[in-house]
């Protein structure tokens, strides 16, 4: 396993979504500053409420500094799909994060409205599984409400079981399932 996360080149380009649009999958970067703050006004409230932490947001631009500056981190790495209409939007953006210990990554993603459907949750997936590989992590973890059905489904579509080293506890009043999948490395 790799000291950092960081380095490691990623698997861009542009990728053709159901709906016929393109998105461009790309590394996210510090300078992205003004395009997290829209993605992040981008959100509703119920996609928030899915994206652990993300439900209390008051402030779109201190969230995106917070992401700007996490680009920056040796433990996280993260993926964006954007659209280039003017300007530059982020419409998907998926991460890996060690600082929940150095065996096994957390996983996280979130996805404007507008494109939930689409087939873009199962590209970031997917090539968020890729990279944790070219990382020599053998498997990344997630953790998800029992109430999001749609991400449920999706997570179990690109291979993620329950953990069974994890089971689902209770927390803010909800259920939380811990689940995992292989890298195939």
């Amino acid at each position: 396993m790799t000291d950092k996360i960081r380095g490691e080149a990623l698997e861009e380009g542009r990728v053709q979504l159901r709906n016929g649009r393109a998105v461009r999958l790309r590394r996210a970067e510090s300078e992205d500053m003004e395009a997290f703050t829209l993605y992040v006004e981008g959100l509703s409230a119920s996609s928030r409420d899915f994206m652990h932490g993300w439900s209390s947001i008051q402030d779109a631009h201190e969230k995106a500094v917070q992401l700007a500056a996490a680009t920056e981190s040796e433990d996280h790495f993260a993926i964006v799909a954007t659209v280039s209409e003017p300007p530059e939007r982020i419409v998907g953006y998926c991460w890996l994060d060690r600082a929940t210990g150095p065996d096994i990554p957390m996983l996280g993603i979130g996805i404007v409205d507008e494109y939930h459907g689409q087939g873009l949750g199962r590209v970031l997936l997917t090539r968020m599984i890729r990279q944790a590989a070219r990382f020599d992590f053998a498997r990344i973890m997630l953790g998800v409400w029992t109430d999001n059905a749609r991400g449920m489904h999706l997570y179990e579509a690109v291979g993620f079981h329950d953990d069974p080293e994890y089971p689902p506890r209770e927390f803010e009043g909800r259920v939380e399932r811990y689940m995992v999948a292989g890298t195939g490395r």
